[in-house]
């Protein structure tokens, strides 16, 4: 099947398009928000109290992800099936299967933080004064693993529009507030602790409202919730493990450097990850609305259905990728320089790191294509396979080289990861997301790359900011005019084309 044949591919691609752009926004939100709050922090508190910090967000999020118990990944397979079919029974189930026991999980597992924060701030960390920052964000532990349950199912039923609202735009602005007032205020670390928290409350109260109000409008509901357990543990036990260790390898990094350095190392690190983040949100954005399109896909036919779906959208995501990463790569000292003097130490690793979202662009998706076609255990075995690696590179690569060992450390286990999974879908559906349009964005991307390291040059002599600016813009220019000038394909017409209507419907 081609690109665009077909009113259920075109029907996907313009999901596709249309729900990576909502999402887009909310992940660039949620980045600029990042950086915010990261500045805040850095400026008030240094680079010590910034670690600290990050290490307190970054465990909570990890044992949030232990409370999952998989459930996500269930909710991401079977719900966008019921929505189809508009099974409000089964919907219904799935929403509350999925909510309550990773809540209630979290509760208990939040309590055990609590309890023995001293003993993990002084065995694991040897940083005694982390304890009180642990027993603040234990509290996060149920509020976290609640808001990603419900991220999860607004997302499921294509309402990606709402599940921004509530997790990106419901938690990030009010983070932000709350975060700057407890700094400002003179409450540190701790504060920004509870600042987390309080938005965290809010997020969740949101999102809860809005999935009542969708559940509602399917009427007066005729038969009581269809649970079906064994078929959501079907799914969930094997992504229960790849979801475990897709948090761990998220934050591998920088609890190694926290177990063999210092705080200080973690903040300078953190910082590196907020700018290679930016480039990465396209990737991410992509990802998280085309998995439940790839499950429906797959239910309505097969291999054929999801062929076109992955090259597409597995291109779109490069070609916005490249020109992102080539700015953070080229500009990494300036960018670093607006957290402070101390984080231009990060500088190496930005660069090395700017690797890792170009992977995800080209080959992510191969991870949601197996998840959702039924191949969730080995989803697992590949998680597991990363990790082995990740943390063999890390125990070799951080003792001896820092920060730039934990950047090495991250290129190398995902250069592995990704070409294992690319390996594994050609296997099983004889499809990969290459294909000979793939040529175009990387030719713009050499020459935008040229435009962009001439430009820095060129423009030495100039201002900081404005020589910045000069270059991107021209670095940003010569890409899109070399992609324009390479001509647009058939699926980049559908979509465009709708967007003509839109507009033109607007007027």
């Amino acid at each position: 099947m081609n690109p665009g044949s077909g009113n259920e591919s075109r029907r996907d691609l313009l999901l596709a398009a249309r729900g990576g752009g909502v999402k887009l926004g909310g992940s660039a939100l949620t980045s600029v928000a990042g950086l915010a709050i990261s500045l805040l922090i850095t400026r008030m508190l240094g680079a010590s109290g910034f670690g600290e910090y990050r290490i307190g967000v970054i465990f909570s999020e990890l044992i949030s992800q232990v409370a999952g118990l998989g459930l996500r990944s269930s909710a991401l397979r079977f719900a966008p099936i019921a929505w189809a079919n508009r099974d409000a029974a089964r919907l219904e189930g799935i929403a509350r299967s999925t909510t309550a026991a990773p809540i209630l999980f979290a509760i208990l597992l939040a309590a055990v933080v609590f309890a023995g924060a001293e003993s993990i701030a002084s065995r694991v960390f040897d940083a005694p004064e982390l304890a009180p920052v642990l027993r603040v964000f234990a509290f996060a532990i149920p509020l976290a693993a609640g808001s990603h349950a419900l991220e999860a199912l607004l997302r499921a039923v294509h309402r990606v529009d709402l599940s921004i609202a509530g997790h990106d735009v419901g938690f990030q602005l009010p983070k932000i507030l709350f975060t700057a007032a407890a700094l400002f205020l003179g409450f540190g670390v701790v504060g920004a602790g509870f600042a987390h928290i309080a938005a965290l409350v809010v997020s969740v109260l949101l999102m809860g409202s809005m999935l009542r109000s969708l559940l509602a409008s399917f009427g007066p509901r005729s038969a009581p919730p269809d649970y079906r357990p064994r078929e959501l543990m079907s799914q969930a036990v094997p992504m229960y493990a790849t979801n475990l260790l897709r948090a761990f390898s998220g934050s591998l990094e920088t609890l190694l450097l926290g177990v063999f350095g210092v705080a200080s190392g973690v903040g300078i690190y953190a910082a590196a990850l907020q700018l290679v983040r930016v480039a990465g949100l396209l990737p991410e954005a992509f990802s998280s609305v085309t998995m439940p399109l790839i499950s429906a896909a797959w239910d309505r036919g097969g291999a054929e259905e999801v062929r076109p779906l992955l090259k597409v959208v597995a291109r779109w995501s490069l070609t916005a990728t490249l020109p992102i990463v080539t700015i953070v790569a080229l500009w990494a000292e300036p960018l670093l320089a607006v957290f402070g003097k101390e984080f231009l130490a990060g500088r190496a690793g930005v660069v090395l790191l700017s690797a890792v979202p170009v992977m995800n662009a080209a080959f992510g998706l191969c991870n949601a294509v197996l998840a959702m076609t039924g191949h969730a255990r080995l989803n697992a075995i590949n998680w597991s396979a990363f990790i082995a690696a990740a943390l063999a590179l890390d125990l070799l690569l951080i003792p001896r080289y820092g920060v730039e060992g934990a950047a090495l450390a991250v290129v190398g286990s995902n250069l592995f990861f990704n070409a294992l999974r690319v390996g594994e879908v050609f296997w099983l559906f004889r499809m990969g997301p290459l294909d000979r349009h793939f040529l175009k964005p990387a030719v713009a991307w050499i020459a935008a790359a040229a435009a962009g390291w001439a430009a820095q040059s060129l423009l030495a002599g100039l201002h900081p900011v404005l020589a910045v600016l000069c270059g991107i813009g021209c670095l940003v220019l010569v890409y899109a005019a070399v992609l324009l000038g390479l001509g647009l394909s058939e699926s980049d017409r559908v979509v465009l084309d709708a967007v003509r209507r839109r507009l033109g419907q607007g007027r």
